[in-house]
């Protein structure tokens, strides 16, 4: 009721700036020019779309009740059996105040279920590591009242400045594949959906990973038998002069060199 305003009808033409009007609801709106919006908050997007028995325009933002004068943080404090674990990491980040701001802000807020089913010990990972946790949070935020019938599938830049994906479907709603449990809860400085998943950021989906490698076991044995008799014979034949020998030791040893910087290239690649 907060969206009608029971005076007739009233069309574009009539606004002047400041204009006070009363709402079905009983509250008092306020309406200002160029363009026109109401409180502040909702710019009118589409005016006069004419039906019987009054007048439409489409606005950008759902007009807060001022019935309504909780935030989406204290909701959540409020209700502890769903929330108590998204309550503990905002006040860990410090971002309470954040979610408590005039807004108006859209937050998709995991519950209590959905933090359980990260992998064991995430959660405590993510309490010791505050830039980390801030980054997560804040990816479930972005600007704006987006009510549920007004989210299309689609990128939406977050508060953290990740992106997530909007999916929309017969089946209903999900962000970065979580979905949508509860629609619409609405607070004074913007609206809520529950979710069923905690929503990682892309980049931290995947760690990054490197591969050794190791010496064969070929490489790493030691001379057989069979080896230490072929040494042996070789030492026992002596050449005509004492410079081939060397000359032949030095063969063998840039042989062994090239050898090691073959296989040292192979293991940096």
């Amino acid at each position: 009721l907060t969206h009608a305003i029971d005076s007739g009808v009233f069309t574009s033409d009539m606004v002047v700036d400041g204009l006070e009007a009363e709402t079905a609801s009983g509250e008092i709106i306020t309406l200002n020019t160029n363009p026109i919006r109401i409180n502040e908050d909702s710019t009118v997007i589409s005016a006069d779309i004419l039906a019987t028995n009054g007048v439409i325009h489409v606005i950008d933002n759902i007009i807060a009740s001022q019935a309504v004068t909780k935030t989406i943080y204290d909701l959540a404090v409020e209700d502890e059996f769903n929330f108590s674990t998204l309550v503990a990491a905002l006040n860990a980040a410090g971002l309470a105040e954040t979610i408590s701001g005039d807004g108006p802000i859209t937050c998709v807020g995991p519950s209590n279920e959905a933090f359980a089913a990260l992998p064991e010990g995430t959660v405590e990972a993510l309490l010791a590591d505050i830039p980390k946790l801030t980054e997560i949070l804040l990816t479930h935020c972005f600007d704006g009242n987006i009510a549920s019938s007004m989210v299309t599938s689609g990128p939406i830049t977050t508060l953290s400045g990740n992106i997530i994906d909007a999916v929309v479907t017969e089946d209903g709603i999900s962000f970065d594949g979580s979905n949508v449990i509860e629609p619409d809860v609405i607070a004074s400085n913007g609206i809520a959906h529950v979710i069923d998943k905690v929503i990682v950021p892309k980049s931290d989906e995947t760690a990054a990973t490197t591969t050794t490698v190791a010496p064969t076991e070929a490489a790493m044995a030691a001379p057989t038998e069979e080896e230490k008799d072929d040494h042996s014979s070789m030492d026992g034949v002596k050449d005509d002069t004492e410079s081939m020998a060397r000359s032949s030791a030095a063969m063998y040893g840039t042989a062994v060199a090239a050898a090691a910087i073959s296989v040292g290239f192979a293991m940096l690649i």
